[in-house]
């Protein structure tokens, strides 16, 4: 739909995780975006980062960063500093 748009290499056109019969449950979720923190920690070199996503992943990513899930309102913004340390 997007000719001129620049995909990851990985990405495909479709969603080939969403299934119309099955919904993510709240901890797979958490745990889906403790391992895209972990994969942006360990390949991104960047010193700030802004991720833009919708209310349901706000609440996921703040589980995995180890704060309290909040509901959020549409086109809220929640500022969120998380200081990543190699493990020994």
């Amino acid at each position: 739909m997007f000719p001129d748009a620049i995909l990851e290499p990985d990405m495909t056109e479709g969603d080939e995780l969403w299934r119309a019969d099955v919904r993510e449950s709240v901890p797979d979720h958490v745990e889906r975006e403790r391992k895209l923190l972990d994969d942006i920690f360990s390949t991104d070199p960047s010193t700030f980062l802004s991720i833009t996503v919708h209310a349901w992943t706000i609440s996921a990513l703040l589980s995995a960063s180890g704060y309290s899930p909040m509901r959020v309102a549409a086109g809220a913004v929640i500022p969120l500093l998380i200081k990543a340390e190699p493990q020994l």
